[in-house]
Protein backbone atom coordinates (compact mmCIF):
# COMPACT_ATOMS: atom_id res chain seq x y z
CA UNK A 1 0.00 0.00 0.00
CA UNK A 2 2.66 2.54 1.04
CA UNK A 3 6.16 2.73 -0.33
CA UNK A 4 8.81 2.67 2.34
CA UNK A 5 10.83 5.43 0.65
CA UNK A 6 8.00 7.85 -0.22
CA UNK A 7 10.22 9.09 -3.07
CA UNK A 8 12.67 10.51 -0.51
CA UNK A 9 10.06 12.96 0.82
CA UNK A 10 10.03 13.32 4.62
CA UNK A 11 6.64 12.30 5.97
CA UNK A 12 5.10 13.48 9.23
CA UNK A 13 1.55 13.88 10.48
CA UNK A 14 0.18 17.22 11.60
CA UNK A 15 -3.08 17.40 13.50
CA UNK A 16 -4.43 20.94 13.78
CA UNK A 17 -7.32 22.47 15.73
CA UNK A 18 -5.95 21.25 19.05
CA UNK A 19 -7.20 24.49 20.61
CA UNK A 20 -10.78 23.32 20.07
CA UNK A 21 -10.05 19.97 21.74
CA UNK A 22 -8.35 21.75 24.65
CA UNK A 23 -11.30 24.11 25.11
CA UNK A 24 -13.80 21.24 24.96
CA UNK A 25 -11.96 19.03 27.44
CA UNK A 26 -11.31 21.94 29.78
CA UNK A 27 -15.00 22.84 29.81
CA UNK A 28 -16.15 19.21 30.12
CA UNK A 29 -13.77 18.37 32.97
CA UNK A 30 -14.06 21.82 34.60
CA UNK A 31 -10.28 22.13 34.73
CA UNK A 32 -7.91 24.86 33.50
CA UNK A 33 -6.64 24.50 29.93
CA UNK A 34 -3.07 24.13 31.16
CA UNK A 35 -4.06 21.00 33.09
CA UNK A 36 -5.73 19.23 30.18
CA UNK A 37 -3.67 20.20 27.14
CA UNK A 38 -1.07 17.41 27.48
CA UNK A 39 -3.81 14.83 28.02
CA UNK A 40 -5.44 16.10 24.83
CA UNK A 41 -2.14 15.75 22.96
CA UNK A 42 -1.57 12.22 24.25
CA UNK A 43 -5.11 11.16 23.29
CA UNK A 44 -4.70 12.56 19.77
CA UNK A 45 -1.28 10.94 19.23
CA UNK A 46 -2.51 7.59 20.55
CA UNK A 47 -5.57 7.71 18.31
CA UNK A 48 -3.51 8.53 15.22
CA UNK A 49 -0.91 5.84 15.93
CA UNK A 50 -3.63 3.21 16.35
CA UNK A 51 -4.95 4.02 12.87
CA UNK A 52 -1.61 4.06 11.06
CA UNK A 53 -0.35 1.13 9.04
CA UNK A 54 2.70 -0.58 10.53
CA UNK A 55 5.17 1.02 8.11
CA UNK A 56 4.13 4.53 9.20
CA UNK A 57 4.00 4.07 12.98
CA UNK A 58 7.50 5.55 13.43
CA UNK A 59 6.60 8.90 11.81
CA UNK A 60 6.53 12.03 13.91
CA UNK A 61 3.15 13.45 14.89
CA UNK A 62 2.75 17.16 15.59
CA UNK A 63 -0.35 18.40 17.40
CA UNK A 64 -0.87 22.11 16.80
CA UNK A 65 -3.26 25.00 16.78
CA UNK A 66 -2.97 26.65 13.38
CA UNK A 67 -4.51 29.76 14.94
CA UNK A 68 -1.63 29.91 17.38
CA UNK A 69 0.97 29.70 14.60
CA UNK A 70 -0.74 32.52 12.69
CA UNK A 71 -1.38 34.68 15.76
CA UNK A 72 1.17 37.41 15.07
CA UNK A 73 -0.78 39.91 17.19
CA UNK A 74 -0.50 37.65 20.24
CA UNK A 75 -4.24 37.49 20.90
CA UNK A 76 -4.29 33.85 22.03
CA UNK A 77 -2.85 32.80 25.36
CA UNK A 78 0.11 30.73 24.19
CA UNK A 79 0.46 28.99 27.55
CA UNK A 80 -3.06 27.62 27.30
CA UNK A 81 -2.73 26.18 23.79
CA UNK A 82 0.93 25.71 22.78
CA UNK A 83 1.85 22.08 22.14
CA UNK A 84 4.04 21.16 19.15
CA UNK A 85 3.99 24.40 17.13
CA UNK A 86 7.63 25.30 17.82
CA UNK A 87 8.82 21.74 17.17
CA UNK A 88 6.94 21.65 13.84
CA UNK A 89 8.48 24.92 12.67
CA UNK A 90 11.97 23.72 13.71
CA UNK A 91 11.40 20.40 11.93
CA UNK A 92 10.36 22.10 8.68
CA UNK A 93 13.26 24.57 8.76
CA UNK A 94 15.84 21.91 9.62
CA UNK A 95 14.52 19.47 7.01
CA UNK A 96 14.55 22.15 4.32
CA UNK A 97 18.07 23.17 5.30
CA UNK A 98 19.37 19.58 5.16
CA UNK A 99 17.74 18.93 1.80
CA UNK A 100 19.23 22.09 0.25
CA UNK A 101 22.76 21.18 1.37
CA UNK A 102 22.72 17.86 -0.52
Amino acid sequence: MFSSCFCQVPTVFVRSKSDIDIDNRSRRMKKPKQEVKYDVRQAIVTNIREQLPLELKDREIFVISSWLIGDTAGLMNRQDYALDEGELIRFVVETARRRRVK
